[in-house]
């Protein structure tokens, strides 16, 4: 696990600021509340999760942007049914790359999103708690909105989730409301 984590880092280093200017202008760090609706066979197990997450995004350019995003998610199981009382829970930590079909500014941007990575999750039922660290990826799209000026923007997204866990492929609808802020000047 902690080499994952260091690969992880070492890839997004490139991401950080640098004292370029015009590389600051396109660097947003945004923070989205999200909501999870499983599908398949999850949906016969576990409610609708929640959680929040956030992310730092760099522009490479008007069409193509880079970046690494955590949160938490919390999923509670169905009453009735095997998950009766055990929460699905988790972060995922992922990396992702961002194509927009139409550049953000100066209005709004679409985009689609790839991202892909590892799912810390875990679930605990009487005493016996299970972890694992799984593969996700999480394909989708989006749009994007000016608030007030191009410092801010919200971010209006879905995507379509899988988390591979203990063996189990765990997917979810995913909708997501956030915000994004530029970084720099």
């Amino acid at each position: 696990m902690r080499t994952s984590i260091w690969t992880l880092v070492l890839f997004f280093l490139p991401l950080c600021p640098t004292n370029n200017a015009a590389a600051q202008d396109r660097l947003f760090l945004g923070f989205q509340g999200d909501v999870l609706v499983p599908v398949g066979t999850f949906r016969e197990t576990h409610y609708t999760g929640f959680g929040a997450t956030g992310f730092l995004q760099f522009r490479i350019s008007d069409h193509v942007a880079l970046g690494a995003m955590s949160g938490y998610y919390n999923w509670s199981g169905k009453t009735g049914t095997v998950a009766e009382g055990v929460d699905f829970k988790g972060f995922p930590l992922e990396g992702f790359l961002k194509l927009y079909l139409l550049p953000p500014d100066p209005g709004i941007g679409v985009y689609f999103v790839a991202p892909v990575g590892v799912f810390f999750g875990s679930t605990q039922t009487t005493g016996v708690k299970i972890s694992s660290t799984s593969f996700v990826w999480a394909p989708g799209g989006g749009f994007e909105f000016p608030l007030g000026g191009r410092e801010t923007v919200i971010d209006l997204s879905g995507a379509y989730s899988v988390i591979s866990f203990q063996g189990e492929m765990r997917t979810n609808i995913v909708t997501r409301l956030g915000v994004k802020f530029r970084l720099g000047e």
